[in-house]
């Protein structure tokens, strides 16, 4: 077993579900899928858990950008949802891929929301993908002929190129990765391999200790451009769609909501939770330095790119 999974000093409980903010919210979304994932953190230690952040990266990806107050919006196009009434017959097909999959929670629950043309590759270390493969299987309604499970060890440039070789990703969703340093090269690595300039990464991350993990962001952010996660805490979840600039429609019969800078609030400010949306910067505009993106955030609350 890895010893990254398996840390001696490990005291791991499985997770008891979302948070009561996070309840709060879905049920204000009228999204009603709710996967249990097996969980098996005896097994396989820390894979074997659902992570904090992982419920809220759910929330954000759970309906088209044309259903949430989000600022930046899901980036997942609106024609791969279930609630998208348009054809799907002239749509391109999209990839996305999600890093350190653990349980397939995140995966597996996004899948059984979209529709066709979409593959969706969860990936972990070789010797968790028995626990992804059972939860795969064990939930088979979920769009799963759409899942394909592969091996990807962060920093190991094989796994990355045979994932490159047959697949363009669109979209990489990462999870409560940020914990152990020794890792942040290797991931960054292999974020760098698997994503071009125009693939978006969502990260979902919960704050644990500060002091060490923003040494992570300060790194990533000189590959990506990083953006925080708001939402309008004015609008309507779930039923808002932006019709024309400066002004959101909430339905026929509401008056038209502004979309005000003070109605925006950090989404999962009130659990210690960031969700980022990332872009790969062009070699030739790589910083030299540590970013500050995050600890700009921290200190003000804002996003100030």
């Amino acid at each position: 077993m890895n010893s990254f999974n398996h840390p001696s000093n490990l005291n791991v409980e499985p997770s008891q579900g979302p948070s009561e903010s996070q309840k709060l919210f879905r049920r204000r979304s009228g999204d009603k899928i709710e996967l249990r994932s097996l969980q098996d953190v005896k097994t396989f230690g820390l894979a074997g858990k659902v992570w904090d952040s992982t419920y809220a990266l759910d929330l954000y990806l759970c309906l088209p950008p044309d259903h949430f107050a989000f600022d930046p919006p899901c980036p997942i196009p609106s024609y791969l949802f279930h609630h998208d009434a348009r054809t799907q017959y002239h749509s391109s097909h999209y990839t996305i891929l999600e890093l350190g999959s653990g349980t397939g929670y995140l995966g597996i629950t996004l899948a059984s929301r979209l529709v066709p043309p979409f593959t969706l590759i969860l990936t972990d270390l070789p010797d968790v993908l028995p626990l992804l493969n059972r939860n795969v299987s064990n939930n088979s309604r979920a769009n799963t002929d759409h899942i394909i499970v592969a091996p990807l060890e962060w920093g190991n440039s094989a796994h990355s190129e045979c994932i490159n070789s047959k697949h363009r990703i669109d979209l990489v969703i990462a999870s409560d990765l940020v914990y152990f340093p020794e890792l942040f090269d290797p991931l960054i690595k292999t974020l760098l391999e698997i994503c071009g300039e125009e693939t978006i990464v969502v990260f979902g991350y919960k704050v644990r200790a500060q002091w060490k993990e923003e040494a992570f962001w300060e790194q990533v952010g000189r590959f990506f451009y990083l953006k925080a996660v708001r939402v309008n805490t004015k609008a309507r979840t779930g039923i808002c769609n932006t019709v024309r600039e400066g002004t959101t429609k909430v339905d026929e019969r509401e008056n038209v909501v502004e979309e005000n800078e003070a109605n925006f609030r950090i989404f999962g400010e009130e659990d210690g939770i960031f969700i980022f949306i990332g872009r790969k910067r062009a070699k030739e505009k790589y910083k030299r330095g540590v970013d500050d993106t995050f600890a700009t955030i921290q200190l003000l609350q804002i996003d100030l790119l």
